[in-house]
This record gives C-alpha cells, structure tokens and sequence, in this order.
C-alpha cells in the first residue's frame, strides 16, 4: 500500500479502501428534526462559551436520536457533551495490538 501523502496515486488508493470500507454499513437518513437538534444544540453551547462546528453537532444530534454514542479522538466533543445530552465512547488506553 502506497503511503497517504505520496502525492494524488496514493490518495486515490487510500480514498478507495475507505469508501469500500463504508460501503458495508447503510447511509442513515437524516429529518428536519436533526438539524433542528443541532441547531439548539449549537446556541446551548455557544451560550457557555464553546465553540462549534455545525456538522459535529449535527453528529450529536443523529447519535441522540439514536440512541448511539459517538467513537472520536476530538477533542471538542468532550466540550459539546458538557452542554448536549450525547454519549461520547472514549478509545481504550494501552491497548497491544
């Protein structure tokens, strides 16, 4: 496997693992109702000082509908899920491969 930053070929080939990778899992649809969530989600933390960015609050607002919690390593969820209701899985430590 060619490395990610040996120019457009080796993007390309990165770009392709991954959309096949994805390619396994459906699409979830998305309602008014999300982005509306993700609306107020956004005024309750820019209330609080915390800065946003739309579409992760939009993630929010999906997982919560959901049920489901949000697998990340950024940091600004920890921020978010001080304001919004979303469950954030945080990676195990020290874990051998």
């Amino acid at each position: 496997a060619p490395a990610f930053d040996e120019g457009t070929q080796g993007q390309a080939y990165w770009i392709e693992r991954l959309k096949t990778r994805l390619s396994h899992f459906d699409d979830e649809p998305l309602c008014a109702a999300d982005f509306e969530t993700a609306a107020e989600y956004a005024v309750r933390c820019l209330a609080a000082g915390v800065a946003v960015a739309p579409t992760d609050l939009l993630l929010c607002a999906i997982a919560v509908r959901r049920d489901a919690g949000v697998f990340t390593t950024d940091p600004d969820f920890t921020n978010y899920a001080t304001r919004v209701p979303v469950r954030l899985h945080v990676p195990r430590s020290g874990q051998s491969n």
